[in-house]
């Protein structure tokens, strides 16, 4: 009994038989399996081709497999499919379009060779959650690398910054006026909400996607209908309508499932070497409907029971959409379904805040709307800005100088206010740096257990990394021999020496690593430290104030690892160092104890203890547990100041320490510096570095096989949207006027423009 009410595939004894001769059973047919297509007769031309299984089709009794060579999907029946041994996994590499397109060429990048490192177009890591951008679809790296445990580690954190922040936006604003409006009965009026969700095209869609999923979960009866531009592409409200309809109507068909994603509709075709009459049964009912015809389905599922509540329009991109086809569909969507006793709320998805509903809607639609609220749904730059500060401050990831995160910084405000371009340089950060340096692979904690190594020892963290040298290649021995040919050459015994270079590389390796991890758990108590002595700066950006101390603890080449001048250089940077803790620090008392009463003086000291009790977690045992004994004596004011001063200083003793000798060197090879800022920022612009070198000359210049020869189209349409005025152009009539200009110049092109 514990079977009833299980779904799953109905296999013939063909079928089962054609699985025995071939020796693979129907069991390995599997998410993540390499299959073979066969015995297609409508598409003979795909039979040979390999692929991946992506999914399972349970409404249909499909394998939804994506092929290698173009990363189009088709959902297979099982006999058309065989799983192929790994021999024949053979990967076609993928055509390079566009040089400026990271997904594109990143594979084509050098490797190492310890290991490949690369990140692929179209090879799923692992199932999307959470804010869910379609790039961790586009650029999933080869697990088992650093590169990819690196990479993921960063994407699923702007995964959960992003879901956390719509979220909590959703639960504050959206969740009510849609529980308004559900429990409400229409009067003849539509709600409107409006959304801010990012100003950039992908950062956009990908919250307006989270938004409609987080509908569906806290109304999981409501009609939800996502538009964006390229649905009002039909120029006619007929067919935004019918678009609009079909997913109202789709979503709580029998056999339908959920909705369809208009992308993957353009992606994805579905080969059928039979016909299934259940298909066209399922789907008569919203194929074409009307808006009338919607309001006619409405109405049957209410009266027969069944879901069908709150109608959701969600709209994105708001001000690309042509603002009369937006009129007329919240009038005929409104007065359709108000009209009929529907309860309904349209969202409004903005990527800039309007001045005025005017620059929404030039003209009043023939229905009463009610603007109901603007929210911002999702603040690109709190996640972005969140998103470097936890790899400043995540010692098991690669480490990054802080100028580099600040260049990050610097490109989404000063270029393009974009997560996912800051994700992008990031994927390429990861590309460019750890496929070039076989020892950042081997010295970088990425994909350890957190648990197992934010606290583990010098001995431990030795141990770790003296197995990742096991495979090193001869290539890396000998570089460490010659960076190190101050000790290596005093080894008589040079059979020994590979293994000798090793362990000194283990151990090495493991006091870098406390270094490092010393250095990022103390970045909490520095930047309470600095809002103590200068309160202004907490109106700053965090990465700015733990940059302050990041600069001058970073290590920097020809400092105090050169042996030359080692010493000196040490003494320098360590005096730096001093003098800037010791100046916070008597700031920050001195600030405490001569300004206000004394009930001021005692309640600020005790928040500043408060603020550095909880800055302390992730120290030491005996840091930690220091300042909590602090609290527990209940000391007067002198005690508490003279004793947070003593901890202060020991913490600037255990934490705030520049690297030097063999740690130094060994750091500079592992982490991320500012070098890279030219290699990434030609890689997201072109190949010759700048947006209009790699892009927007040759359009302008266009293909021409002589001078005499005419311009491309392309060109001349560029040429012409160069000549215009304003943000927007219809093209039409851009192409209408310049005809006209150019019939009376006599084919002056320059003076038509």
């Amino acid at each position: 009994p514990e079977l009833n009410g299980s779904s799953g595939v109905s296999l013939s004894v063909a079928d089962i038989a054609s699985a025995v001769d071939r020796g693979t059973m129907s069991v390995q047919l599997r998410i993540g399996a390499r299959v073979e297509l066969q015995n297609l007769e409508r598409t003979p031309e795909l039979n040979g081709r390999i692929g991946e299984v992506v999914k399972f089709v349970e409404t249909k009794g499909r394998w939804s497999v994506r092929l290698d060579t173009h990363g189009k999907s088709f959902n297979l029946l099982p006999h058309n499919v065989v799983v192929v041994a790994a021999d024949h996994m053979i990967e076609e590499p993928v055509e390079t379009v566009q040089p400026w397109r990271i997904d594109q060429t990143i594979s084509q990048q050098t490797q190492s060779k310890q290991q490949r490192c690369t990140i692929d177009e179209k090879r799923t890591v692992e199932p999307r959650a959470g804010w869910g951008h379609d790039l961790f679809d586009r650029l999933a790296a080869s697990q088992n690398t650093t590169l990819s445990q690196v990479w993921m580690r960063w994407a699923r954190k702007a995964d959960a910054l992003a879901d956390s922040q719509i979220r909590e936006a959703f639960k504050a604003g959206l969740a009510d006026h849609l529980h308004e409006a559900a429990s409400r009965a229409p009067k003849g009026e539509l709600g409107v909400v409006l959304a801010q969700c990012g100003s950039d095209c992908a950062d956009h869609e990908a919250s307006m996607k989270h938004v409609q999923r987080l509908i569906r979960e806290d109304l999981p009866s409501s009609c939800v209908a996502q538009v964006g531009p390229e649905d009002f592409n039909f120029k006619t409200l007929a067919g935004v309508t019918r678009r609009v309809c079909e997913q109202l109507m789709q979503q709580n068909s029998p056999g339908t499932g959920a909705p369809r994603d208009v992308a993957g509709d353009l992606g994805e075709a579905e080969v059928d070497d039979e016909w299934w009459p259940e298909d066209d049964d399922a789907e008569q009912t919203w194929r074409g409907a009307g808006m009338m015809g919607f309001v006619d389905w409405h109405r049957e599922h209410q009266e027969q029971g069944r879901k069908a509540g709150l109608v959701v329009l969600l709209v994105e991109r708001t001000e690309a959409v042509p603002n009369h086809l937006l009129i007329d569909l919240l009038r005929q969507f409104g007065r359709a379904c108000c009209g009929n006793g529907i309860r309904t709320i349209a969202v409004l998805g903005l990527q800039q805040p309007p001045q005025s509903r005017f620059d929404l809607l030039e003209r009043d639609p023939l229905i009463r709307l009610i603007f109901r609220d603007g929210l911002r749904m999702f603040d690109s730059l709190g996640v972005c800005n969140r998103l470097l500060e936890s790899i400043a401050e995540d010692p098991l990831s690669l480490p990054v100088s802080p100028t580099l995160l600040q260049w990050l910084r610097n490109q989404f405000l000063y270029t393009r206010r974009s997560v996912t371009g800051t994700l992008r340089a990031l994927a390429l950060l990861c590309q460019e740096h750890l496929s070039q340096r076989e020892l950042a692979s081997v010295g970088c904690l990425a994909g350890c257990p957190d648990e197992a190594m934010i606290s583990a020892s010098t001995m431990q963290l030795k141990r770790h990394f003296e197995q990742r040298l096991q495979n090193a290649s001869p290539d890396l021995v000998d570089r460490l021999r010659v960076s190190w040919a101050e000790i290596t050459d005093l080894i008589d015994d040079k059979d020994s020496l590979s293994d000798y270079i090793k362990d000194h590389a283990a151990s090495v390796a493991a006091d870098v690593a406390i270094w490092h991890r010393r250095f990022c758990v103390s970045l909490p108590v520095w930047d309470v430290l600095l809002c103590a002595a200068q309160p202004i700066a907490r109106h700053e950006s965090r990465l700015k104030r733990i940059g302050a101390l990041a600069n001058l603890l970073w290590p920097k080449v020809g400092s105090a690892g050169d042996s030359r001048d080692e010493g000196k250089c040490l003494e320098e940077e360590t005096e730096k160092i001093d003098e800037l803790v010791q100046r916070r620090i008597q700031s920050t008392l001195k600030l405490v104890f001569e300004d206000g009463t004394e009930a001021d003086r005692s309640s600020k000291l005790v928040v500043l203890h408060a603020e550095l009790l909880k800055a302390s977690v992730g120290l030491d045992g005996s840091l930690s547990g220091d300042l909590q004994e602090l609290a527990n004596r209940n000391l007067d004011e002198v005690a508490l100041r003279e004793g947070l001063s003593t901890w202060l200083d020991r913490v600037r003793l255990h934490c705030w320490r520049p690297l030097s000798g063999f740690a130094h060197s060994f750091f500079l090879e592992i982490a991320a510096g500012e070098t890279l800022q030219d290699r990434i920022e030609r890689r997201l612009s072109g190949t010759k570095g700048l947006t209009f070198e790699a892009m927007l000359g040759p359009l302008s210049i266009g293909r021409r096989s002589s001078v005499e020869a005419p311009a491309e189209d392309i060109t001349l349409l560029w040429r012409l949207l160069q000549g215009a005025m304003g943000r927007r152009v219809e093209i039409t009539d851009l192409w209408r006027v310049f005809a006209q200009q150019a019939e009376k110049l006599e084919g002056d092109f320059g003076g038509a423009i």
